[in-house]
């Protein structure tokens, strides 16, 4: 969660971050929560 709070800073801190940036950090946000729940329940 500490690698996700470091990339929220990275694209949203800055003002330069455009539309795209913020759509494509929450893609990677929602495949890597999704991924997240598939590792937890197959174990």
């Amino acid at each position: 969660m500490q690698l996700i709070r470091q990339i929220d800073d990275y694209f949203l801190g800055n003002d330069e971050g455009t539309v795209v940036d913020r759509l494509y950090f929450y893609g990677v946000y929602c495949v890597s929560l999704l991924i997240a729940l598939f590792t937890m329940t197959s174990m």
